[in-house]
C-alpha cells in the first residue's frame, strides 16, 4: 500500500519540483531585467493588496505605466514621432527637385515672358519649414511697340517653404533672387542690335502645390526688384541705368512651372 501510495505521490511531487523550478527561474528573470528591486516589490504589493475585474491590467503590470514611471518623456517622444511619419508628410519636402516652366508679365507697353528650367537642392529642414536652393536658367524676352529684347539669365535662389495646411500639400514660398543675364535689343524700325548686361535682386513669393508623391506645381514672382542694366551700342560707349519696382505681375514675370520630386524627405 505504501509503495503504490509513493508512485502515486512521486510524479505529482516531480512536477510541483519542476514548476516551482520554473517559477524560479521566471522571476529570477524579472529580476534582472528590472532596473532595481523595489520595482519589483511595488508591483508584488500592488497585486496582491488588490483586486482586479475580468480583463483589467494592474497598473502596476501595465507596460506603458512601467515605461512612463522610468521616462516621462517616452510616451510624448514616440507619440511625436509617430506625427512625424504621418504619410501625409512623408514626401512633403524632397531632397531635391527638377523644374520646368514658363511666365508671363505685362508693363505699361511691355510684354514679358520666359522659359525656365532649374534645380532645386534641399539645404536645411527645420520643425514646419525646409530650405532649399536652386540654381536656374531662364531664356526671357521683352515685346514693345518699338523694340523687342531676349535675355540668358542665370539664376541663384535661397527660399524656404512653409506648410500652410496639416496635409502638407501647399506649401507657401518665400526668399531672395539674385541673377546675371546678358542678351540684346532692336529697334523694329531698322538698325543693329544693342548688347545688354543685367544684375538682378529680388524678393520671391509664390505657392508649390502637390499633385502627385511625384509632381508638383510651384506659383512664383518677384514682389519687388532692382536691377542694373548696362547698355553697349554699336556706336560704342557704354551706358547705367538702375531700375526699382514692386508690383504684383506689373514688370514681373508670373512663373508657373511644373516640378519633379527626386527624393523623401
Amino acid at each position: 500500500m505504501k509503495t503504490k501510495l509513493l508512485r502515486l505521490v512521486s510524479p505529482f511531487l516531480l512536477l510541483l519540483f519542476c514548476f516551482n523550478s520554473y517559477a524560479q527561474l521566471d522571476y529570477g528573470y524579472a529580476v534582472n531585467n528590472l532596473d532595481s528591486t523595489s520595482d519589483l516589490m511595488a508591483m508584488a504589493d500592488q497585486t496582491t493588496s488588490s483586486n482586479y475585474g475580468l480583463g483589467e491590467i494592474p497598473e502596476a503590470l501595465d507596460p506603458f505605466n512601467f515605461i512612463e514611471a522610468q521616462n516621462p518623456q517616452t510616451i510624448e517622444e514616440m507619440g511625436s514621432e509617430l506625427e512625424t511619419h504621418d504619410p501625409a508628410s512623408t514626401f512633403a519636402f524632397a531632397r531635391a527637385m527638377l523644374a520646368l516652366g514658363a511666365g508671363f508679365g505685362f508693363d505699361d507697353n511691355q510684354t514679358l515672358w520666359c522659359l525656365n528650367a532649374a534645380y532645386f537642392m534641399q539645404l536645411a529642414v527645420f520643425t514646419k519649414a525646409a530650405l532649399y536652393a536652386s540654381l536656374g536658367l531662364v531664356y526671357s524676352g521683352i515685346s514693345t511697340d518699338y523694340y523687342t529684347a531676349s535675355f540668358i539669365d542665370f539664376q541663384l535662389r535661397l527660399l524656404m517653404f512653409n506648410p500652410l495646411f496639416q496635409n502638407h500639400l501647399v506649401h507657401f514660398m518665400w526668399g531672395a533672387m539674385i541673377a546675371y543675364g546678358i542678351g540684346a535689343d532692336k529697334f523694329k524700325s531698322g538698325g543693329g542690335t544693342t548688347d545688354l548686361t543685367r544684375l538682378t535682386a529680388a524678393l520671391v513669393l509664390g505657392l508649390n502645390i502637390y499633385l502627385t508623391a511625384r509632381l508638383a506645381l510651384m506659383i512664383q514672382t518677384n514682389v519687388f526688384a532692382y536691377q542694373s542694366q548696362t547698355t553697349k551700342p554699336d556706336t560704342g560707349g557704354e551706358f547705367k541705368d538702375n531700375y526699382t519696382w514692386g508690383a504684383f505681375n506689373k514688370g514681373n514675370v508670373m512663373l508657373i512651372t511644373l516640378i519633379l520630386l527626386l527624393g523623401g524627405s
